[in-house]
């Protein structure tokens, strides 16, 4: 498996430390990104290569979950994203999914994490 960087975008910082520990529990050389909201997310991948997100829905700053995928999907073409949130309703689905980003329902566990990042390594 090659290296990847992975992007890390929740509000809470106790999600985001449960994300990274689970990434790097399973993929231990993998670079990990984080920030606290879509602003930060963006800045913090200028002039990087990004393979992965797992990214928030609802988050301060005015750029939630799905307008900061459709942005990173425009920075880097091949980028698999995740939305993890616990927003489950159809409409917030369906929006994911015609971005082509998976979604990931809190309350989050190691396994839901490790089994998507799996998918992303193949």
């Amino acid at each position: 498996m090659s290296d990847k960087t992975i992007l890390i975008v929740d509000d809470s910082l106790i999600s985001r430390m449960f994300m990274r520990k689970a990434v790097q529990g399973a993929f231990s050389h993998w670079n990990v990104l984080e920030a606290s909201n879509g602003h930060d997310a963006l800045s913090a991948v200028e002039g990087k290569s990004v393979d992965i997100a797992l990214l928030d829905l609802n988050m301060p700053g005015g750029i939630n979950g799905l307008a900061l995928a459709r942005s990173l999907k425009d920075l880097f073409s091949n980028i698999e994203i995740a939305l993890v949130t616990a927003n489950i309703q159809s409409a917030v689905r369906e929006k994911a999914s015609a971005l082509g980003v998976e979604f990931i329902a809190k309350p989050i566990t190691e396994d839901k994490i490790v089994d998507f990042l799996k998918t992303c390594a193949e």
